[in-house]
Protein backbone atom coordinates (compact mmCIF):
# COMPACT_ATOMS: atom_id res chain seq x y z
CA UNK A 1 0.00 0.00 0.00
CA UNK A 2 1.14 3.46 -0.75
CA UNK A 3 2.01 6.05 1.84
CA UNK A 4 -0.82 8.29 0.66
CA UNK A 5 -3.42 5.55 1.11
CA UNK A 6 -2.20 4.77 4.62
CA UNK A 7 -2.40 8.46 5.56
CA UNK A 8 -5.90 8.69 4.11
CA UNK A 9 -7.03 5.66 6.12
CA UNK A 10 -5.45 7.06 9.28
CA UNK A 11 -7.20 10.43 8.86
CA UNK A 12 -10.47 8.65 8.09
CA UNK A 13 -10.21 6.59 11.27
CA UNK A 14 -9.38 9.67 13.35
CA UNK A 15 -12.38 11.55 11.91
CA UNK A 16 -14.66 8.57 12.53
CA UNK A 17 -13.63 8.19 16.17
CA UNK A 18 -13.85 11.96 16.81
CA UNK A 19 -17.26 12.03 15.13
CA UNK A 20 -18.52 9.22 17.38
CA UNK A 21 -17.29 11.00 20.49
CA UNK A 22 -18.71 14.37 19.42
CA UNK A 23 -22.08 12.80 18.56
CA UNK A 24 -22.17 11.06 21.91
CA UNK A 25 -21.30 14.24 23.82
CA UNK A 26 -23.86 16.31 21.90
CA UNK A 27 -26.61 13.73 22.51
CA UNK A 28 -25.70 13.45 26.18
CA UNK A 29 -25.98 17.17 26.80
CA UNK A 30 -29.31 17.30 24.95
CA UNK A 31 -30.71 14.64 27.25
CA UNK A 32 -30.89 11.82 24.72
CA UNK A 33 -29.13 9.18 26.79
CA UNK A 34 -29.96 6.22 24.56
CA UNK A 35 -28.39 7.94 21.57
CA UNK A 36 -25.47 9.10 23.69
CA UNK A 37 -24.45 5.54 24.49
CA UNK A 38 -25.02 4.20 20.98
CA UNK A 39 -21.48 4.85 19.60
CA UNK A 40 -19.64 3.08 22.42
CA UNK A 41 -20.14 -0.49 21.16
CA UNK A 42 -18.92 0.71 17.77
CA UNK A 43 -15.79 2.17 19.37
CA UNK A 44 -15.17 -1.07 21.27
CA UNK A 45 -15.45 -3.05 18.02
CA UNK A 46 -13.12 -0.56 16.37
CA UNK A 47 -10.56 -1.15 19.11
CA UNK A 48 -10.85 -4.90 18.88
CA UNK A 49 -10.60 -5.00 15.10
CA UNK A 50 -7.98 -2.38 14.30
CA UNK A 51 -5.83 -1.50 17.29
CA UNK A 52 -5.30 -5.04 18.59
CA UNK A 53 -4.19 -6.19 15.14
CA UNK A 54 -1.57 -3.45 14.96
CA UNK A 55 -0.35 -4.27 18.48
CA UNK A 56 -0.06 -7.96 17.59
CA UNK A 57 1.86 -7.04 14.46
CA UNK A 58 4.26 -4.85 16.46
CA UNK A 59 4.77 -7.55 19.10
CA UNK A 60 5.72 -10.14 16.49
CA UNK A 61 8.13 -7.74 14.78
CA UNK A 62 9.78 -6.83 18.10
CA UNK A 63 10.26 -10.46 19.15
CA UNK A 64 12.24 -12.44 16.57
CA UNK A 65 11.52 -16.14 16.23
CA UNK A 66 12.97 -17.75 19.38
CA UNK A 67 12.78 -21.32 18.00
CA UNK A 68 16.09 -20.97 16.13
CA UNK A 69 19.08 -21.46 18.44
Amino acid sequence: MGKTLIRFLAYTQICFVCGCILFSTYSFFNGRFEQAFLPYPVLILYYLLFLRKSRDRQATSDNPDSSSS
